[in-house]
């Protein structure tokens, strides 16, 4: 007859292959875009009721500071869950048809939930309801032309700094540009508290837990080889400014997450020379761990599939895709595999560790979260002081060789006991330069005798860190031209990757503390700490304090 019989209309109508049941009573819809599938009533067009969760994978999980909540993304099925942990059940959810969910934080006090889409509205909701109460606009008000789509966010450990990263779209009659904006907000009263733009529209960026470093992987007048085919660089986050270029490995390098303590990188890296035709177990990809401090490698692991990687919050694991759709976690602290996950069937397109550092989030393709649990790394045997372990330990902690000295502080970690009795013995915190002596080092610099300004400048750069805060005040000053140029010249070879024995120890002995996190390294901390305000060791004591504070 021709006649219409039904009508489906709605969420869930949006069609890629539809299906009839063999009783004819039953249509099943695949979703274009989030590949999901929905069951319609022929003779009503009524959708039948789905499971409660995702209808698509699941992208960027958040855990509540307790531990006791996690927020999940559906990347493409416009959907946020909260769930309880303790029941595996959906407490509710954040929906918003057309739209797809990219990122999802909670506040520091739990009470708020911050969430990016596939627009230029930054939400702010309550965590324990999911009403809306803001919304923050990402915008460039220097291109009005444009509008934005947000990409990715970051929450600041301290909650203090939320960063939005967002791409341009030309508006109608626009210019279109090929560049990402990054804005940062302040989560209490939504004020934007610095805008930038970094060249390139691609996501493969990384930032610090600290909300202080960017590490990117993209072209720039030096190597413009294309996204990730060229070193990746470390930017202050907030100005942009070059802090120091990574070794260019050959292939795709690719920055994916920081430690918990920024003092380790991992980065994926594609290079299909490496494939071996006739072995089927090889791959062209791994996951490179960079030591932050000294751009040096400091351990490659094989890596299989799509790109992912997460730390544990205490730093001692790292969990990654691994071959045949496996999840390996590897113990850091002993150079080893830990546990292997296996049994499913699906992507990983999401790993996250809980804020106990024992229970760890898989996100899967097939819209699924899985969470296992990890369990704790096993305790290796104390190291006595006497078998010469940790002196050896201490001595490479001041080598150029990244590898060495990670399993260096490792090594020490492990042997806690011997390691307190040797650092108490040798690290010290560092004292201040004589203040008058510095300020004529830097008067020298402008001095006219040539001997006396390449003595000052030598001097100068000896003392490193110590001088920074006087040549910074030289800047600031009405000074002369040649006075602020060697100024400038000696900060920025404050920059870049630290070489000095004595400073590559004093930061690597500082992660050994925090490592060990016992009240006795607390207190040796507490008393590095109070050493000269622009020293590297007194800055990491600092942060390593910080950050056990809010363990």
């Amino acid at each position: 007859t021709g006649r219409e019989r039904s009508r489906s209309a709605g969420e869930g109508s949006n069609t890629e292959k539809i299906a009839f049941a063999a009783d004819g009573q039953t249509l099943a819809t695949l979703q274009r875009h989030s590949g999901a599938f929905h069951l319609w009533d022929v003779a009503t067009g009524k959708r039948k009721a789905n499971p409660v969760g995702h209808t698509s994978r699941p992208h960027g999980t958040s855990f509540s500071p307790d531990g006791r909540r996690m927020a999940s993304g559906g990347e493409l099925d416009g959907t946020i869950h909260i769930w309880d942990l303790a029941t595996s059940t959906s407490l509710f959810s954040i929906h918003r048809p057309g739209h797809w969910a990219r990122r999802v934080a909670f506040s520091r006090d739990g009470r708020t939930l911050f969430s990016t889409w596939t627009d230029d509205n930054l939400w702010v909701s309550d965590a324990a309801t999911g009403e809306r109460q803001h919304v923050i606009k990402l915008d460039d008000p220097e291109r009005p032309d444009t509008r934005q789509d947000a990409i990715s966010m970051h929450l600041s450990a301290d909650g203090k700094t939320l960063v939005a990263f967002s791409y341009y779209y030309a508006k109608k009659g626009g210019i279109s540009h090929s560049e990402t904006l990054i804005t940062g907000w302040d989560p209490a009263t939504r004020k934007q508290l610095f805008g930038r733009r970094l060249p390139g529209m691609g996501s493969e960026t990384a930032v610090s837990a600290d909300a202080r470093l960017l590490a990117a992987a993209y072209p720039s007048s030096e190597f413009d080889k294309g996204e990730g085919r060229g070193p990746m660089r470390l930017e202050d986050l907030v100005t942009g400014e070059l802090l120091l270029n990574f070794p260019d490995l050959e292939g795709q390098t690719r920055p994916l997450e920081f430690s918990s303590d920024g003092r380790l990188l991992a980065a994926s890296n594609y290079n299909y020379k490496r494939r071996k035709k006739d072995d089927p177990t090889s791959t062209a990809a791994s996951v490179v761990l960079w030591e932050v401090a000294t751009a040096s490698e400091v351990l490659s692991l094989p890596l299989a599939g799509q790109s992912r990687a997460a730390f544990s919050p205490s730093g001692r694991l790292l969990a990654m895709t691994a071959p045949k759709q496996d999840i390996v976690v590897w113990d850091l602290s002993q150079g080893r595999e830990l546990r292997r996950f296996k049994g499913f069937d699906a992507e990983v397109s999401w790993l996250a560790f809980a804020p106990d550092s024992r229970r760890l989030v898989s996100a899967l393709g097939d819209s699924t979260l899985l969470i296992w649990d990890v369990g704790a790394p096993a305790k290796t045997p104390e190291v006595a002081a006497s078998s010469g372990v940790p002196e050896k330990a201490w001595n490479d902690l001041a080598g150029n060789d990244g590898p060495r000295a990670f399993r260096a502080r490792w090594a020490l970690v492990n042997a806690p006991d011997a390691t307190l009795a040797l650092f108490q013995k040798h690290l010290k915190p560092v004292r201040p330069a004589d203040a008058q002596r510095l300020q004529k080092l830097v008067d020298d610099l402008e001095s006219q005798q040539f001997p006396v300004r390449s003595a000052a400048n030598k001097e100068l750069e000896e003392l490193g860190d110590l001088a920074a805060g006087a040549l910074r005040q030289a800047l600031a000053k009405n000074s002369s031209l040649e006075l602020r140029r060697r100024a400038q010249a000696l900060l920025d070879k404050l920059r870049g990757p630290i070489t000095r024995p004595e400073v590559l120890r004093a930061v690597r002995a500082a992660a050994v503390l925090e490592d060990i996190a016992s009240p006795e390294s607390r207190k040796l901390l507490e008393g590095l700490a109070q050493g000269a305000p622009t020293a590297r060791l007194t800055e990491q004591a600092q942060a390593a304090l910080q950050r056990l504070g809010k363990r």
